[in-house]
């Protein structure tokens, strides 16, 4: 990971946790469009991942495509909307899983 502070790895794997439960070699159902533990579509990310080095089985493009969206999106609630593929606020509840989760292994690992 390229990031230090705890609370950002914290974030990556409670995102691949809510995606694969760490299962790196997933089947996301959806015919092999969606890979990795971090739930990754090469359709949108692969030149990314490509481009800094990063096998899409890893924790580490968790890191690359939300780093990307927050550069975008600007805050990492949007990011991580934006990164779920929510568009409605009925689903909202899973980004809020994935804080809920980072803010237990702070809590845990500190």
């Amino acid at each position: 990971m390229q990031s230090k502070a705890p609370e950002d790895v914290y974030l990556y794997l409670a995102l691949a946790f809510t995606e694969s439960s760490l299962n790196y070699y997933i089947d996301h159902g959806d015919n092999g469009e969606t890979v990795g533990p971090c739930g990754i579509k090469l359709e949108y990310w692969e030149d990314l991942l490509v481009e800094q080095n990063i096998s899409p089985y890893s924790i580490r493009s968790c890191e690359a495509v939300f780093n990307e969206l927050l550069e975008q999106y600007k805050t990492p609630y949007l990011a991580l909307k934006k990164y779920k593929g929510i568009e409605s606020q009925k689903k909202a509840w899973i980004v809020r899983k994935v804080f809920k989760i980072q803010k237990e292994l702070i809590r845990k690992y500190k």
